[in-house]
């Protein structure tokens, strides 16, 4: 209703935000009640996971859809640019998907990262148009650092996750690589270069195969980060080697790129000479 009423009901619009967004972090941090405390009792019947997702997790779901339908309406408005909606709700998702498998619910951060890439694919270009007005100076940070929180996650997968349900959840990783090759890199002179410098050094680590140590010796070939690593060493290479260098912050992205690549490289040589120091006459792993 608010989306259709006259123009000068745009200024509800951030203190609607506002409380939308404090409903979303219910999913991951309810509520307390007085004295009453939501943490977990040994002999209750219920911990708080589960407390959790019973009561809140369907209502804080629920007002996150809310807010990205509204976002989808309203980022454009001024009072919306102004007092920065994007960065408060990139924020607020940063939480859920910083703890992704330690979320009370797993559909929580699989939501949230469906949502961080709906947002930003208005957002940021509502953010290009605004670059010299330094009003999203303060979103880039938190955009990186919540990139970081959520593709290294220092949450542990569950010991009964399969080989299928974790390559669903790879590609979900894969999605957002995809969105800072297209969305944020190619668009370089909106783009600060402390920013550009967080994103290359993600790059290069995620280029680098991962596992997770909850996983027996015989899946660990499968469980590899191999599609999430291949789209971040591709991404390096697409912009070490860009041919449609136009301005000096491209170029300066180009380099960054490069830099990043030679130094991997170099690091993947050293790693390999000690590595077939230590292993004698057994082949070296793929």
């Amino acid at each position: 209703a608010i989306c259709i009423g006259p123009e000068n009901m745009q200024i509800m619009y951030p203190a609607i935000f506002d409380q939308l967004l404090a409903f979303v972090e219910f999913s991951c941090k309810p509520p307390q009640y007085g004295q009453l405390e939501t943490k977990h009792i040994a002999n209750a019947k219920y911990n708080q996971a589960e407390w959790v997702a019973l009561n809140y997790v369907p209502f804080a779901e629920r007002s996150l859809e809310v807010v990205v339908d509204l976002y989808q309406k309203t980022a454009c408005h001024k009072a919306v640019v102004n007092e920065k909606v994007l960065q408060n709700i990139i924020k607020t998702l940063r939480v859920p998907l910083s703890l992704k498998y330690s979320c009370p619910s797993e559909s929580t951060w699989k939501l949230a990262v469906s949502s961080l890439l709906k947002v930003l694919s208005i957002g940021l270009p509502v953010a290009r148009q605004h670059a010299s007005s330094g009003k999203f100076d303060s979103m880039w940070p938190e955009l990186a650092s919540t990139f970081e929180d959520f593709l290294f996650t220092k949450s542990i997968p569950p010991d009964n996750l399969s080989i299928q349900e974790f390559q669903r959840n790879e590609s979900i990783d894969v999605e957002v690589v995809q969105l800072i090759s297209t969305e944020i890199l190619p668009y370089a002179n909106f783009i600060p270069k402390e920013f550009v410098g967080q994103i290359m050094t993600m790059l290069n680590k995620g280029s680098i195969h991962s596992q997770s140590s909850s996983f027996t010796e015989a899946e660990i070939d499968i469980r590899l980060r191999e599609e999430f690593s291949k789209m971040c060493f591709e991404t390096l290479l697409q912009f070490s080697f860009s041919n449609k260098v136009t301005t000096p912050q491209e170029g300066y992205i180009s380099r960054m790129a490069l830099s990043v690549l030679l130094k991997r490289s170099q690091d993947v040589l050293h790693r390999y000479i000690e590595d077939e120091r230590l292993s004698g006459k057994c082949p070296l792993p793929r």
